[in-house]
C-alpha cells in the first residue's frame, strides 16, 4: 500500500494559525459508532488497543509502544535535517533550554534557573538562526495538566482540596526533587505566557525521556486540561514527518498514561487510602467534583478519557464518535494507510 507522508518544514515556516484550520471530520464505514453507548461494544477503542503509525518510531520503523510512556522524551531525540544544512533534533527544533528546578509553586507550577540556552541553529547557507532564549530564572505552568490548588490569591480553597494539592506537590517534589536538570519546551517552539509563567513541557530523568504531565497522570494524581489547540495541533501533524508541536506526538502517550493511572488505581483513585483516613475518588467524575475553584474539568479531558471508566451515559456516547481521540486514531490510522 502506498503511504503518502507529509513533510512541513515548521522550522524554515511560519507556524499556521490554528484557530483558521478547518475542524477535522471523519466517517467510518464500517460502523455507525455514534450509536454505541458503551465503549466496549466497539472493541478497538479501548485504549490499550490504540495504534500510531511509524511516524512516532525512534528507531524507525518501529514506534515506541504507548505502554512505554515513561519513554516519550525519546522521541525528541530524532534528528533531521535543517534547511538541508546540518542535522537537529527536536529539542533543538523546538527551542528547548536545560535548566535547574528551583522550587515549586504547586504540583503543575515550578520556578527554574538556566543552565543552558537554546541552541543556535545554522542554514546551509551560513546564516545564523536564534531560537528565543529564556529569562535567567523563570516560572513555568506546565502543559496539559491542571493540579489542585494549595491557595488562591484573593480567594480561598476548601480544606480538602488544600490537602489534596499539598499532597500532589509532595509526590512531584518526590519524583523531580528541587536541584534536579531538566529541559523545558515550549509546546510550539516559541516562548509563549500565562500570567506571567511560560507554558511548557518539562522533561526529565535519564536521558530525559521521562514527560512531568505524562507521569502526574499516570500516577493519579491530577486530571487533563486539554484544549481545542491541543486536539488540532495533534490532528493536524499525526501524519507529517517532521511534527511542529510537541502535542503533535504527545498526545497517545498523555492519553495511554492517563488511563493507564486510572484502571491501575494508581494515587488518589488508590482505594487504600480510605484505610488511611485519606480522600480517595473511585472514577474520575468524583475527582472532578474536587476542582471547585476550577470549574469543570469533565469537557477538558473527555477527548482522552477511555469511557469504561466514565459514569456519565453522555460521556460514553461521545466518546465513541468522531470527539474522541480512540476515534481519530482508528480513522487517521486508515487514511494513512490507504
Amino acid at each position: 500500500m502506498k503511504k503518502i507522508k507529509k513533510n512541513i518544514l515548521f522550522w524554515t515556516l511560519p507556524l499556521i494559525s490554528l484557530s483558521s484550520l478547518p475542524l477535522v471530520a471523519f466517517s467510518c464505514k464500517d460502523k455507525d459508532l455514534s450509536k454505541d453507548e458503551d465503549l466496549s461494544k466497539v472493541g478497538k477503542l479501548d485504549h490499550h488497543d490504540m495504534t500510531i503509525n511509524e511516524e512516532f518510531g525512534f528507531d524507525k520503523p518501529e514506534p515506541i509502544p504507548l505502554k512505554e510512556y515513561s519513554k516519550v522524551g525519546k522521541l525528541l531525540d530524532r534528528k533531521f535535517k535543517y534547511n538541508s544544512g546540518n542535522e537537529y533534533s527536536y529539542w533543538d527544533l523546538m527551542g528547548a533550554c536545560e535548566a535547574t528546578l528551583i522550587s515549586y509553586s504547586d504540583g503543575d507550577t515550578m520556578n527554574f534557573s538556566v543552565k543552558e540556552q537554546p541552541k543556535v541553529l545554522t542554514l546551509n547557507n551560513g546564516i545564523v538562526v536564534n531560537k528565543e532564549n529564556f529569562p535567567s530564572t523563570f516560572a513555568v505552568r506546565i502543559s496539559l495538566i491542571d493540579t489542585l490548588e494549595e491557595h488562591i490569591p484573593g480567594g480561598t480553597v476548601s480544606p480538602a482540596e488544600k490537602a489534596l494539592a499539598q499532597e500532589d506537590k509532595a509526590f512531584a517534589e518526590q519524583m523531580l526533587p528541587v536541584g534536579s536538570t531538566v529541559r523545558v519546551v515550549p509546546p510550539d517552539g516559541k516562548i509563549t505566557k500565562s500570567y506571567n509563567r511560560i507554558v511548557a513541557h518539562v522533561f526529565f530523568g535519564e536521558h530525559f525521556e521521562k514527560n512531568y504531565s505524562v507521569e502526574l497522570v499516570a500516577n493519579g494524581y491530577t486530571l487533563p486540561r486539554i484544549g481545542d489547540d491541543d486536539k488540532l495541533q495533534f490532528l493536524y501533524s499525526y501524519n507529517q514527518v517532521k511534527k511542529e508541536n510537541i502535542q503533535g506526538f504527545l498526545l497517545p502517550y498523555f492519553a495511554y498514561a492517563f488511563n493507564d493511572g486510572i484502571e491501575n488505581k494508581k494515587g488518589f483513585y488508590n482505594p487504600n487510602r480510605a484505610n488511611q483516613g485519606k480522600t480517595f475518588f473511585k472514577n474520575v467524575s468524583e475527582f472532578n467534583k474536587m476542582y471547585i475553584t476550577h470549574g469543570n474539568l469533565m469537557p477538558y479531558l473527555e477527548y482522552i478519557l477511555d469511557s469504561k471508566f466514565s459514569t456519565m451515559k453522555s460521556l460514553k456516547q461521545k466518546n465513541t464518535n468522531k470527539y474522541s481521540l480512540f476515534h481519530h486514531l482508528l480513522e487517521l490510522n486508515k487514511e494513512d494507510a490507504e
